[in-house]
């Protein structure tokens, strides 16, 4: 996983700015925000965990539990 976060954070900067679409990346690539991606992302970019799970849990398209393959 932190080998394709790494990916996912590389076309960034580390700078606050960049949260939403850091997580909106992490989302689409993951199906949802793994605790480990919000993690290494309060990291990169200098913010406490729960800050980024204040921003992510803001915005209903957030996910933090890994999604089933079919939605109903």
């Amino acid at each position: 996983m932190r080998h394709e976060l790494a990916g996912a954070l590389a076309e960034y900067e580390a700078e606050k700015g960049a949260l939403i679409p850091i997580l909106q990346n992490v989302q689409e690539k993951f199906g949802y925000l793994p605790e480990e991606a919000i993690s290494e992302i309060a990291k990169f970019i200098r913010m406490s965990e729960s800050e980024i799970f204040g921003v992510a849990s803001f915005h209903a398209q957030s996910c933090f539990t890994c999604r089933g393959e079919h939605t109903v």
